[in-house]
């Protein structure tokens, strides 16, 4: 069954990449192309098996194996005050036009009174949605590694990616061409308290429109609170 649902996502993935070529004009290298229908095939094994994740390593190697624990989605939302056992909770997102096109990040950061203390929404040319998540991912730690008075905090982010999520939390198991930027993040949480968790779509509405408008809007737009200076 592994095998079926991967022979349909790999067409499917080609034919949205012939629907970009043509009234998009989007161009994606062999290596991408393959990358996206492999992410395509781990989402419907997922929908599938809701229990378990497929990594792209494992998923090559021995489909019948390839199973490992997913990440629990949470029902935090980016704009209630009841927030995670943390001293600030940063909500990101990634948005992309088609499968592969013109991307967009966003996120948004609340202290444990709900208070926003940082934004931003940025442009981050054409990328497929899975590098889009990531980089949201990183923009915001980035943020966080500015401000000195952060160091000793603890801060969640909070992504509706659980590719992301999984492959941050545990580097060898991302697929090679997303995996520098999965060791990346994961080593500046080594040393410092942060967590990362999955959260339901519906959850993260703001970081989603942020995502959306640095698309729109082709901006570079970050905003941080006078107390993170």
């Amino acid at each position: 069954m592994v095998w079926v649902i991967s022979f349909f996502a790999f067409c499917w993935s080609i034919w949205l990449f012939r629907n970009d070529l043509i009234f998009n004009n989007s161009r994606m290298t062999a290596d991408q192309l393959f990358a996206v229908a492999q992410i395509k095939t781990f989402k419907w094994c997922n929908y599938n098996w809701p229990k378990s994740f497929f990594s792209e390593s494992y998923f090559l190697a021995n489909p019948a194996g390839s199973f490992c624990p997913i990440a629990k989605a949470k029902r935090y939302s980016d704009s209630s005050f009841d927030l995670p056992n943390a001293d600030y909770t940063f909500f990101v997102d990634g948005a992309v036009n088609g499968s592969f096109g013109e991307a967009g990040i966003g996120g948004l950061c609340r202290d444990n009174n709900g208070i926003m203390v940082a934004k931003f929404s940025k442009s981050i040319g054409v990328l497929d949605a899975t590098s889009a998540e990531l980089l949201a991912i990183k923009e915001a730690c980035s943020i966080c590694l500015s401000a000195a008075s952060l160091i000793e905090k603890r801060i969640l982010f909070a992504s509706d990616s659980s590719l992301a999520v999984n492959w941050i939390r545990n580097p060898i198991v991302a697929p090679l061409i997303f995996r520098p930027l999965a060791v990346e993040i994961s080593n500046w949480s080594a040393v410092r308290d942060w967590k990362f968790e999955f959260i339901y779509r519906e959850c993260n509405s703001e970081a989603d429109s942020l995502a959306k408008n640095g698309i729109a809007n082709n901006s570079n737009f970050r905003w941080i609170a006078d107390s993170w200076q």
